[in-house]
């Protein structure tokens, strides 16, 4: 482990021991003594998130479930918690998860992988905590590649091509999904690219079928070529279990 990474373990494990003899402040507004106010909690939850169907573009048609709709208060708290140092949040971030994904036991819980550079930055990887928040077993099966930009600051078309090619699961690992259904775990869903592309590389390494959940989900922002396409109704095309 290099010295740097080192360092923000270390800075991460102080904020655990610090949050413990200070009080907290809302990760949203920064109210006092709450880890999320009770004015922040009424607006995330204000509307409940709802599945979302993604064209088939990996042979079948993507369904994604989200705890949450995406809003300000929200945003907030997953930028404190991911970028802030705020590692606590992932118990609240797990309670919205909550029972937005029940994984039968021939489930696979598959989150979608963190850059490199982003674990560089920070030391740790976020959804593994908001998983054991919401007492999910996790299989950190898919790899990205290299060449592979953060998402952030992409628009929808420059996040779909960013993505594309970019995951895969490493021929010791394709065993372990071959022949079986699984869910892929982001914390927001915006595009939908990251999920398609996740979908791809796990159908490619033998998933016999793949669905996605997410904590949150942002207004759709579809790619131009697709911008005009209706998503497809529940039932179609889809493989059933």
């Amino acid at each position: 482990m290099s010295t740097m990474l080192s360092m923000r373990v270390w800075s991460r494990l102080l904020r655990q021991v610090v949050d413990l003899v200070v009080p907290q402040a809302c990760l949203s507004c920064d109210t006092p003594g709450v880890l999320v106010c009770a004015d922040c909690d009424s607006a995330i939850r204000a509307t409940p998130g709802r599945a979302r169907v993604i064209p088939a573009f990996v042979g079948a048609p993507l369904h994604v479930q989200s705890g949450v709709m995406g809003s300000p208060e929200l945003l907030r708290v997953i930028t404190a918690f991911k970028d802030g140092g705020r590692s606590e949040a992932s118990s609240y971030l797990g309670t919205l998860l909550g029972g937005t994904v029940s994984a039968p036991a021939h489930h696979l819980v598959v989150p979608v992988p963190q850059s490199p550079g982003a674990y560089r930055r920070r030391g740790w990887f976020p959804l593994r905590d908001i998983a054991r928040a919401a007492n999910l077993d996790i299989t950190e099966s898919l790899t990205l590649r290299a060449r592979h930009v953060d998402q952030a600051s992409l628009s929808a078309d420059e996040r779909w091509s960013n993505v594309a090619g970019s995951m895969w699961v490493p021929p010791r690992r394709s065993t372990i999904i071959a022949g079986k259904s699984v869910i892929v775990f982001d914390d927001v869903i915006t595009t939908g690219a990251t999920m398609v592309e996740a979908a791809r590389a796990l159908y490619a390494a033998g998933a016999r079928y793949v669905s996605g959940v997410t904590v949150a989900a942002m207004a759709r922002r579809w790619p131009t070529y697709i911008a005009n396409s209706q998503p497809p109704h529940d039932d179609t095309g889809r493989r059933q279990d």
